[in-house]
């Protein structure tokens, strides 16, 4: 795709509506992308919203990370976590009640959109929500279409792993993406003094990453899993 294709792309997905929240992570309302990321005049937050961090563990136990594409509005060509993005209000499986399924729905629709992994390839009851963050974080400012913006990341993050026994065959949407690595427990102490990381990423793994990954090393997922999605740990607060 050429370059102006790949920005048109994430300006559409800009029109998508996130769900809003209150401090204690009960929806309020719905915005656009555009509108929930972009710090207004006046104001130093954005609208506080949903959000999921995706951590993919292969069968060697490495860890599957993804470098943000240039033309991401926010944090391009930063390294983080498998996949991120937004639970979306106008979809009923992803805006419901029990937030915990909600985000895992979401999880496995941007799965396949962001690294071409069949949504069949996992299930709900796959995936493991250990945490949940908020976090505040302003970007560079970036210009699309030729209009400049100064976008920010407001959310409660919800943060879930995934395992997996199989090969996963990854191709990556070049508007997504940029490239791919996947690291070992070992590497990551190495892998965090980088400059080029989401500070999301980088709250995760500099806190609980290590402890969780660990425990998955030893005594694999299950002890994770948790089919009570109304059941939420409690939100660990990153925000400055």
């Amino acid at each position: 795709m050429a370059a102006n294709e790949l920005e048109l792309v994430q300006v559409n997905l800009l029109g998508e509506e996130v769900i809003l929240l209150d401090e204690d992570d009960i929806c309020i309302g719905h915005a656009s992308k555009l509108d929930s990321h972009t710090v207004k005049e006046g104001c130093d937050r954005t609208l506080l919203h949903r959000a999921f961090s995706v951590f993919l563990f292969d069968k060697a136990n490495k860890l599957v990370l993804q470098r943000r594409a240039s033309m991401k509005p926010s944090f391009p060509l930063l390294w983080t976590n498998t996949c991120c993005s937004h639970p979306l209000f106008s979809i009923p499986t992803e805006n419901q009640e029990d937030s915990g399924l909600g985000v895992k729905h979401a999880a496995l629709r941007r799965m396949e959109f962001e690294l071409g992994i069949p949504i069949n390839t996992f299930s709900i009851s796959d995936l493991a929500l250990v945490s949940r963050l908020r976090y505040f974080s302003q970007s560079l400012p970036m210009t699309l279409q030729g209009k400049q913006y100064q976008f920010a990341e407001n959310e409660i993050d919800y943060v879930l792993i995934l395992k997996t026994e199989k090969e996963i065959n990854i191709m990556p949407n070049p508007a997504e993406v940029d490239s791919i690595t996947a690291i070992s427990i070992d590497e990551l102490p190495a892998f965090l003094e980088r400059k080029d990381l989401t500070p999301w990423f980088r709250a995760i793994a500099s806190s609980f990453l290590p402890e969780v990954w660990s425990k998955l090393i030893k005594s694999g997922i299950t002890q994770f899993l948790n089919t009570d999605h109304s059941n939420l740990p409690p939100i660990v607060n990153f925000s400055r």
